[in-house]
């Protein structure tokens, strides 16, 4: 098989002779009882191609058709520098002369064009899984991202002292659990019996809710502690209260 394409010129060639050429299909017909053989047309009442006639003793005459009638192929022959014959000036003639070599560079053409063919088969199909990975990641990515958005936009509780922040909870129990285990830790002796109240409105998030604690025998008192629902920032904002 060829591993390079034909050239639009030896195409153009074939394809000439082919059109030159006596329409087809040809087939063999002939009596061999009567020692006469021709190459014919199945169509317009057997137009022959190609028959032989005597010549001399013990020789066969080719003769090809031309206008309608039969030629002897002899006076249609062409000759070269030594008067050899070196082919027959009859398209019928050249299309048999050259088919051997004709239909053997044309079966080579389908075979690299189909050699070809496979080869964009394979790197379409490679582009394509390729292009389905991707498009895989960047929804993955697009579900992480949204995710993420969601969780930016979820309000979380900040816990804080003063100006001094305690920390940020997705939670206002988790938020209010750090300040009271603070006041805990400040007072480990009268932990156990400390009782704790926040005070502050229930029903808005962004309203401080302050941490009160009393002890036995005490009035309940402030502890500076305060936890208020905040949101996370995309970008950094100068103005923004703290």
């Amino acid at each position: 098989m060829s591993t390079e394409p034909m050239t639009p010129e030896r195409f153009a060639e074939i394809q000439a002779r082919e059109e030159a050429a006596t329409p087809g299909p040809w087939r063999w017909r002939g009596d061999t009882a009567a020692r006469h053989l021709r190459l014919q047309t199945p169509h317009r009442g057997g137009l022959t191609i190609m028959d032989f006639i005597r010549w001399g003793m013990n020789g066969a005459r080719p003769r090809f058709a031309r206008g309608g009638l039969m030629y002897p192929a002899d006076e249609m022959a062409t000759y070269d520098y030594r008067k050899n014959v070196v082919g027959i000036d009859n398209p019928d003639a050249a299309f048999i002369a050259h088919a051997r070599q004709d239909v053997a560079d044309l079966i080579a053409e389908v075979g690299w064009l189909a050699a070809e063919l496979a080869d964009r088969i394979a790197e379409l199909t490679t582009s394509a899984r390729v292009a389905e990975q991707a498009w895989e990641r960047n929804a993955a990515m697009a579900q992480e991202i949204t995710e993420l958005r969601e969780q930016l936009a979820t309000p979380v509780w900040k816990a804080y002292y003063d100006t001094i922040t305690v920390g940020l909870f997705r939670t206002e129990a988790a938020a209010r659990a750090a300040c009271e285990d603070l006041i805990r830790c400040e007072d480990a002796a009268g932990a156990e019996s400390a009782t704790f109240d926040w005070i502050g409105d229930e029903d808005d998030p962004e309203e401080p809710r302050e941490l009160c604690v009393a002890f036995p025998g005490l009035d309940e008192a402030p502890t500076g502690y305060c936890v208020v629902g905040a949101q996370v920032a995309d970008t950094y904002d100068p103005d923004a209260e703290s």
